[in-house]
């Protein structure tokens, strides 16, 4: 495969993740947001909401597989047969003490093999977090391009310790996501997507919207 096939097959990639995650084209799965800048972190506020959207497939684990086909100079990607459907968890991003905050899971929505259910807990139990959890980050660990993302979610109440342990996962990646007892460090799986959003009112309508 040459490069421009290669660019092309990343590029169709991409669409179709951003198709399963409900975002629009414009709008990468795991949003890197300007205002992240270099940092590559991003500071959860209360208010806030967080999407986590787990693929199901057959085989287990996460990610979907793909089904290419070349036709002329268009390379399409599909889901494969053992791509069963999507659970969407919603969690609220709540205020705690001072500028501290919490996360609450508030409800899900499944959709497998076509049929709609409302799951009562989340597909996986990634906020399971102490219940004074302090600051909240998610750390994004680039690997092919700024599209392309690990994630770790960061807790803790001191935040000259958040700090430093971000500084240590974003130099040594998942091998420092540790949990202490002053500290939590949550890996997301390959595959699920965690997506912070915000409502803004646009249109005379109040709506969620990426942290972009």
């Amino acid at each position: 495969m040459n490069a421009l096939r290669i660019g092309v097959y990343r590029i169709c990639l991409l669409n179709v993740c951003l198709l399963l995650t409900g975002c629009g084209p414009q709008r990468p799965a795991h949003p890197n947001p300007p205002s992240i800048g270099e940092l590559g972190y991003l500071d959860l506020k209360a208010g806030w909401r967080l999407r986590v959207v787990v693929p199901i497939v057959r085989t287990g684990g996460y990610i979907v597989p793909m089904i290419t086909k070349l036709e002329g100079h268009t390379i399409s990607v599909t889901a494969g047969k053992d791509f069963l459907g999507y659970e969407t968890d919603y969690y609220d991003v709540q205020s705690s003490i001072g500028s501290a905050v919490t996360i609450k899971f508030r409800h899900a929505e499944a959709v497998v093999q076509g049929k709609k259910s409302k799951p009562k807990q989340p597909a996986l139990a990634l906020f399971d977090l102490p219940p004074h959890d302090g600051f909240i980050r998610i750390v994004y660990l680039i690997r092919a391009s700024r599209h392309d993302h690990d994630m770790v979610v960061l807790t803790s109440t001191d935040e000259n310790v958040l700090r430093d342990l971000t500084v240590k996962t974003m130099s040594n990646g998942r091998d420092a996501c540790q949990t202490s007892n002053r500290t939590t460090c949550v890996q997301i799986p390959a595959g699920v997507a965690v997506i912070p959003e915000e409502k803004v009112r646009e249109a005379g309508k109040d709506q969620w919207k990426a942290i972009i």
